[in-house]
């Protein structure tokens, strides 16, 4: 299997998962917010939070893992918490929840096929809390179109994205792209390269490239809009560098957009 968990995780339907969390886990949170206070570790707070879980009848597992392979490539992720083997909840100890944390959870959901989870922040002066919603299946993420046109490598990079793509779905996380295809294409050592940067011959250090060859870099984005402006970025960014190609990929749900600029 691609992407596996030891721990069974069936999708609850929207009132079930509801009732589950407002009746019987944010009573739990707050509870532990109320006793620890805003400024605990987050494990100090993991530790609490599922003790008053199990403690209220509520099968609670904590650090669960989940793990995405494709070919010699592994991943390990780590569930926060899991609640009756139905609700996902990742626990955070920041400022405010952001976009950032949605899209980690989100990432979660969409690998283990799940229709919705929850984030928690006990670092707030209150317990803040968000919904998170998958509004996909994987074998909808697995069906996307590709656009090649404009791609002009001949290297495997073009049929390793499709081949993980189909098997993982599109929506994930960009470093775990990067990452399996970092190791696919011969591994850190040999793909990511501190490159020489100049203008005009004027040496300006250098900058970090996920490479194919000596005379080429790739990059992999989720860009849903700005995709001239954008490609007009990394036109200057060649036009500096040593390569005379980046082999451009953009993952959107249902496109894939593989270009090539020069």
């Amino acid at each position: 299997m691609p992407i596996s968990c030891p721990l069974s995780i069936r999708s609850p339907s929207y009132e079930a998962f509801k009732e589950l969390d407002y009746c019987r886990v944010m009573p739990q949170a707050f509870c532990t917010h109320n006793c620890l206070g805003p400024l605990a570790d987050e494990f100090v707070y993991k530790s609490d939070f599922a003790a008053r879980l199990r403690e209220s009848g509520l099968e609670t597992l904590i650090d669960v893992p989940v793990y995405v392979t494709f070919d010699s490539f592994e991943k390990r992720y780590v569930l926060d918490v899991v609640v009756g083997r139905c609700g996902v909840y990742e626990l955070k100890v920041a400022r405010a929840l952001t976009p950032e944390h949605e899209m980690q959870l989100l990432n979660y959901l969409y690998l283990l096929d799940l229709e919705r989870g929850k984030l928690i922040n006990f670092r707030t002066d209150r317990v803040e809390c968000r919904f998170v919603n998958s509004g996909t299946t994987r074998s909808q993420r697995q069906r996307f179109g590709v656009d090649d046109v404009c791609w002009k490598d001949t290297s495997p990079l073009r049929h390793l994205c499709i081949e993980i793509l189909r098997d993982w779905g599109t929506g994930l996380s960009l470093p775990l792209y990067y990452q399996a295809l970092t190791h696919l294409l011969g591994g850190e050592e040999r793909v990511v390269k501190q490159v020489p940067m100049n203008r005009d011959g004027l040496p300006l250090g250098r900058q970090r490239f996920h490479t194919l060859n000596d005379k080429s870099a790739f990059e992999v984005t989720a860009l849903l809009n700005g995709h001239r402006q954008y490609e007009q970025n990394l036109r200057k960014l060649l036009r500096h560098s040593p390569f005379e190609a980046i082999h451009w990929v953009n993952i959107t749900l249902k496109e894939v957009r593989f270009l090539t600029v020069v």
